[in-house]
């Protein structure tokens, strides 16, 4: 039910995001990490922060054009070449032509996003429990009236993992719930150390450079 977009395989995740940001106020359902190529996450069907809410990144695939074997340029579509299609649709790198664009159905660009970050310092005992308080909610948090995204890094050198709660276009209710299950989280096994947690409102983009590593300098903003 969202706006037909048709752009080439040539894109970036980052690329295609600011141009459908600045440009429609729109976004895709794709990954998080601004360098990935957009053709690589779309036929090998990833996930990204709206993925609870729209689907993963080939459920919004509508089309796409390809070069296949015999030079010629084809189309694919669920009516034209379908086999195609449900080919395109998550069979990677199996896929047997060059695809040169692709149609995704859009959706409105969050305008704003609501993120939890916790540090938090582990034993082996506490990274089983965390994991296992984590994991525990994960069919709740991922149900699409909940709009969140959730994830945890680990380190080794420091012994830390971060736990990452972000909530899409939230009203303060939602946030309130989201809030609970990570102190569910949080307070399972050992209690000491104890986790350090920080909250911010970003726009989209903005937390697209996060997701993509922006604070620790492995990106620059430089959408030109």
């Amino acid at each position: 039910n969202g706006a037909a977009v048709t752009f080439g395989s040539g894109h970036t995740l980052g690329q295609l995001y600011h141009k459908l940001a600045t440009g429609h106020q729109l976004a895709v359902p794709g990954g998080s990490v601004s360098g990935v190529g957009a053709s690589g996450l779309l036929l090998g069907c990833g996930r990204g922060m709206s993925t609870t809410i729209h689907g993963l990144f080939c459920d919004v695939m509508t089309g796409l054009e390809y070069i296949d074997e015999k030079g010629a340029l084809r189309a694919a579509d669920a009516s034209t070449n379908a086999d195609m299609f449900w080919m395109a649709r998550g069979g990677g790198g199996n896929f047997p032509g060059i695809v040169t664009s692709f149609t995704v159905s859009a959706f409105p660009m969050p305008q704003s996003v609501h993120s939890r970050e916790c540090v938090i310092p582990y034993t082996e005992a506490k990274l089983r429990a965390v994991l296992g308080a984590w994991s525990a909610r994960l069919e709740q948090m991922a149900q699409p009236s909940r709009k969140l995204f959730t994830h945890v890094k680990m380190w080794g050198r420091p012994r830390q993992m971060i736990l990452f709660a972000v909530c899409i276009d939230c009203t303060s209710a939602e946030v309130a719930w989201t809030d609970v299950q990570v102190d569910a989280i949080l307070n399972a096994g050992p209690t000491t150390p104890a986790p350090s947690c920080s909250r911010v409102t970003r726009s989209w983009l903005q937390q697209l450079l996060i997701e993509s590593g922006s604070a620790e300098g492995a990106i620059a903003n430089t959408p030109s």
